[in-house]
This record gives C-alpha cells, structure tokens and sequence, in this order.
C-alpha cells in the first residue's frame, strides 16, 4: 500500500471506536490483522501517528523516508505494510516503485 493510502486509513480509523471493526476495515484493505493487533492501532491512534505526510515527503518516527538508491521521498510511490506502520513498529520494510529498491528506514 501507498504511503499516502496508509495516511489516508489512519484518518479513517481515527473515527473507529472498536477493535473488530478495525480489524475488519484493515482486512478489507488486504492486510491480515487480528483483534489484538487492531487493538494496539486503536491505542496508537489515539496517541499519535508515526507517520506523517507532506506533499513531497512522509516522516515515520521522525526521520524521512527516502530510497536509499534514487532518493524518492514520494509518498506516492513509497510503499510498506499498513499493518506495521499503524502498529508503530521499528524497522518497517519500505518499497520504491520508481527503482524497485527495499529498505528500513532507522
């Protein structure tokens, strides 16, 4: 998934206000994801986000994302795991769809 669409889920479920149903919209969107692990978004999310868009670039856990081979910091065309970075897990794999190249960011 996009980073842009993980930003855009995260608002979504801002409104959520239970588990399941967490679980259920994150399943919808591809992502397996268990009552436990919805519960920890749910906790995250009303915390605060790791992840954060501009226009150009996105910050996860305050440092920017960018490919380390052709520099994209495009939120666009960075993708990673909804359920990794709504979860605030460290050492999240990230893609690039302009180069093809994975990477963590930390």
């Amino acid at each position: 998934m996009t980073l842009r669409d993980i930003n855009e889920l995260a608002v979504s479920l801002t409104n959520t206000m239970t588990t399941d149903c967490i679980a259920e919209l994150l399943t919808e969107q591809g992502e397996d994801c268990t009552t436990q692990e919805a519960g920890v978004i749910l906790h995250s999310l009303n915390q605060s986000r790791g992840l954060i868009l501009n226009d150009d670039y996105c910050l996860y856990h305050q440092q920017t994302i960018r490919c380390p081979k052709c520099l994209n910091t495009s939120p666009d065309t960075l993708l990673s795991s909804a359920l990794q970075i709504l979860t605030g897990n460290n050492n999240v794999p990230f893609g690039c769809c302009q180069c093809g190249t994975q990477f963590v960011v930390g």
